[in-house]
């Protein structure tokens, strides 16, 4: 079973420097901060984006602490083609993952970020809810890497 969802981020930007931004290793530090990892490191080359990071886990439904624990890692990694990311996010150890693609297009007031993402864990019974909560963490840490990119844009 997988559970999907959508979002859309608008930024006052041109699609090539807002995908510059989300390619830069900077940036993407400065997210890995902004999201309160507990350590990170991250790889830019290329086309290619990687980021790894712990981060703690706090306030859990009681079904899911059993499962995910104190802390969590993740492994997220971005494979750029133009202006289409397909993207990954790992969880060693735990179960279940995230998969998608992120997409650029040019809008009148700059450009818009579309996430197209699927989250899968393969548990029976609580597999759907640990699907809605990853989604749910998703959703929080892609608002809050939108807010630290509008920030750096308008810098």
């Amino acid at each position: 079973m997988a559970k999907t969802m959508t979002m859309e981020f608008d930024y006052s930007a041109p699609v090539d420097t807002v995908r510059d931004l989300l390619k830069s290793s900077t940036f993407r530090e400065s997210v890995c901060e902004a999201q309160h990892a507990t350590s990170h490191t991250v790889s830019v080359e290329g086309d290619v984006v990687d980021i790894n990071y712990t981060q703690a886990v706090r306030r859990l439904p009681s079904f899911a602490a059993k499962f995910v624990g104190d802390s969590v890692e993740i492994h997220q990694r971005e494979v750029w083609s133009g202006t289409t990311a397909n993207f990954e996010l790992t969880l060693p150890g735990k179960p279940g993952d995230i998969s998608g693609t992120r997409t650029l297009t040019t809008t009148a007031d700059g450009s818009r970020e579309v996430f197209a993402v699927t989250a899968k864990v393969g548990l029976p019974l609580v597999g759907g809810k640990l699907e809605d909560l990853i989604l749910q963490i998703f959703k929080r840490g892609a608002e809050r890497e939108h807010r630290t990119a509008t920030e750096s844009l308008a810098a």
